[in-house]
């Protein structure tokens, strides 16, 4: 799920409950997803309110 405010949240599709959460960066600069398609385990494409394609994957610690 993308938020307004540029946070990816992704919910486990059986429970509902939430498994990661993040805000996208390009190098270094914060970018507004506005499309996201999961492209596999960990895999992302991003579109961006500026018109890019972003091919993605999540990283970082889980929430318990």
């Amino acid at each position: 799920m993308a938020l307004s405010n540029g946070e990816l949240l992704a919910l486990d599709a059986t429970t509902g409950t939430l498994s990661a959460r993040g805000h996208v960066h390009v190098r270094g600069v914060p970018v507004i997803p506005t499309d996201l398609t999961v492209t596999g385990p960990g895999r992302l494409l991003l579109g961006t309110g500026d018109g890019r394609v972003l091919t993605c994957h999540v990283v970082g610690p889980r929430p318990r």
